[in-house]
């Protein structure tokens, strides 16, 4: 279960956090005064530990971990071939909703889930609600594992006057964030997107909040419910 782990994670984290001050407390008090002064000599090598110990916990084991911590098994024991996941996938291209599941140009193993910014249809409605971020969902097959690859991608726009309406402008492209976002994958939540007993079924009428959820939630129901696992990472190699 998704919560247990994270909680895990939430208690390494602050655990890996206090461990070096502990330690450093606990040879300041009971270490012998050879130890202390060699310490002291060396300040700039125990400095570079210290950092590259933090840089191995940062780029290294918390990306494992919080993979690990926020991944979604399959609901289903019979899990269907890659073509077939993705052509459920791309379904949610719905000319009914804000959002769509395309494929990405540059690999074929790749799909984005995103909000339909560009879209003169909901463009009004987004700027109505307030949306001043773009949210992608990109997603990776992993062949032979029955693993979907999944990370969070966030870049602000902003809304600029035109003939006949209003248009977007993208942020460069250092506004990008990219990584896991632990708490939205929760499950029995409603949307207006559900996917259940193998069909897609869509409320039309639904008042969309546009939370990132919107997107995440009927994606993870179609994989999981397809025997897939949905693994989160940071790195989307």
């Amino acid at each position: 279960m998704p919560g247990p782990r994270i909680a895990f994670l939430f208690i390494y984290a602050f655990a890996s956090m206090v461990l070096p001050v502990a330690l450093a407390i606990a040879l300041n008090q009971y270490a012998d005064q050879a130890l202390t002064s060699r310490i002291n000599s060396d300040f700039a090598v125990t400095v570079l530990g210290l950092f590259a110990y933090g840089l191995v916990q940062v780029f290294i084991i918390f990306p494992i971990m919080g993979s690990w911590a926020a991944a979604v098994k399959p609901r289903s024991k019979v899990s269907v071939p890659i073509e077939e996941l993705r052509k459920r996938l791309l379904s949610l291209d719905d000319d009914k909703l804000p959002f769509a599941v395309v494929q990405d140009s540059k690999d074929p193993n790749k799909l984005i889930a995103s909000w339909k910014i560009a879209d003169e249809k909901w463009i009004e409605l987004f700027a109505a609600r307030g949306l001043r971020m773009q949210y992608e969902l990109r997603m990776k097959f992993v062949e032979g594992k029955s693993v979907l690859k999944a990370q969070d991608n966030f870049r602000k726009f902003e809304y600029v006057g035109r003939a006949g309406g209003k248009g977007i402008k993208l942020g460069s492209s250092f506004s990008f964030f990219k990584g896991i976002s632990l708490f939205q994958y929760e499950r029995g939540l409603q949307y207006g997107v559900i996917y259940k007993d193998g069909q897609l079924k869509i409320d039309y009428a639904y008042n969309y909040t546009f939370d990132m959820a919107e997107i995440k939630k009927p994606v993870i129901d179609i994989v999981t419910g397809s025997g897939w696992e949905v693994r989160p990472v940071v790195f989307l190699l």
